[in-house]
Parts: structure tokens; sequence; C-alpha cells
């Protein structure tokens, strides 16, 4: 209860906090103005609600089961799936609302926001060698759609600044750092190293860049109208990671 009245001492100062799930039976992504709830008086129902948006937040697909929270409808009692956020959006932003007749105007509005983005991992998933399994190759193809998932929302964030006049600034874990390739491992050695690196990046003055996914060197689509190709000087092995 102290926590949650922390947050309602916050909401009221201006600042928000959201929380994104899947309400899996809708396919929608849900909103939950965390403040909001905190300031309804701190009841005991406010604070299971709160511990089950957090727990469906979290709720890996296939690792964590979905959080079962309670809602009425035209008076009706019924109990909706709560998953990850992330099936449906993997990173979002939820800007102030605009009337129309201010909307034109809009780049002065919002002439002095920052918009910071942090990804907790990379914005492309390194090269593996592959199983011809099912699963294996169901499991690969789904984390290939939630990069690009990702990558898409941080584009149409991009596009909401350029729009709104926004400053946009994306953080990710850089390209060649190794780092582990499924998002449900969670070894202590492995997340200290990324621990210390997303503190080395974030002091070494280079952290933020200002562009999308897609338009850095080495971010664009590849073309070939070949299967022979080289990498260093050194022909490809089967298997190995390439570069057209």
């Amino acid at each position: 209860q102290d926590l949650i009245a922390k947050i309602a001492a916050e909401h009221a100062k201006g600042r928000r906090l959201y929380i994104g799930t899947t309400e899996l039976e809708g396919h929608r992504f849900i909103y939950w103005d965390i403040g909001a709830i905190a300031s309804r008086g701190g009841s005991e129902c406010d604070r299971d609600l709160i511990v089950k948006v957090l727990l469906g937040s979290s709720a890996i697909p296939g690792f964590f089961p979905p959080a079962r929270i309670p809602v009425t409808i035209d008076g009706q009692p019924f109990e909706e799936l709560h998953g990850d956020g992330g099936v449906s959006q993997a990173i979002f932003f939820r800007p102030p609302y605009l009337p129309p007749d201010r909307r034109i105007n809009a780049a002065e509005d919002f002439a002095n926001t920052d918009l910071y983005m942090i990804v907790a991992g990379k914005l492309y998933a390194d090269a593996q060698p592959q199983k011809e399994l099912s699963l294996s190759l169901a499991g690969t193809s789904v984390n290939a759609v939630l990069f690009a998932q990702t990558r898409g929302d941080l584009q149409r964030m991009y596009l909401i600044s350029v729009i709104t006049g926004m400053n946009y600034n994306l953080c990710a874990m850089p390209a060649d750092f190794p780092a582990p390739t499924s998002s449900a491992t969670f070894k202590r050695s492995e997340m200290n190293a990324m621990f210390a690196e997303g503190f080395r990046v974030a002091t070494c003055g280079q952290g933020w860049r200002k562009s999308p996914p897609g338009v850095e060197t080495g971010e664009t689509g590849l073309s070939s109208e070949k299967q022979d190709f080289i990498h260093g000087g050194v022909p490809l092995q089967q298997g190995g990671p390439g570069v057209l």
C-alpha cells in the first residue's frame, strides 16, 4: 500500500505510469493507467488489480499463465485473460490528446518534448544454426515476427515524432554484443554482462540514436541474384552467418 500511495502522489504531480497487456480473447492491446488506479483510494481491490496487471504484462506466452482480471460489461460480470503486452505491441507510447483545432500546430505544442525508448535487447536477431524440426522452425519464425514488430513500432514512433515535432531518442543493445538469444534465459552471469554493457553504453555518451531502425548501415533489406557468397574472403560454411 505504501508503494501504491507513492504512485498516486506522483500521478497527482502530472507524471503518468502506463503498463500494457494483451487481452487474449479479443486480441486487443490494453493501456492500464496505473497512476489513476492507485489514486482511487488504495483499496485492496485496486491493489489486486495492479498486481494482476503486472503479472499479466510479464506473462511470456507459453511460459507463464495469463492473469485473470474480472470486469463488468452492461452490469454482467466477466473474466478476461491478460498476457504479455508485447504480443500485440512490442513498445508503446501514449501521447497527450490534442483537440482537432490544435492539431495543425502540433509541432509547436511538442517542440520541447523528448521521447526516449529503450529496447531490452537488439533491433535485429543474431544468426543461428537452424534445426529442421517443426517446433524449432515455428519458434524461430515467431521470434523473427517479434523482432520485426519491435522495429515496426519504433518506426511508427519516429513518424509520430516527425508529425508532432518531438525529439526521437532510441537505445538498444549494440549489434556486436554477445547477448542471450532467448528472452527466457535468466542466467545470472549473462544478465550481469548485459547490465554492464548497458551501463557502458549509457555512460559513453553514444547510447541514443536519432534515427529509426532500417536506415543505418547494415540495416537495409538484402537483395541477391546468386547463391555463392564470400564473407571476409572465406567461403561460407553451411549453417554459418553470411553477408550478401
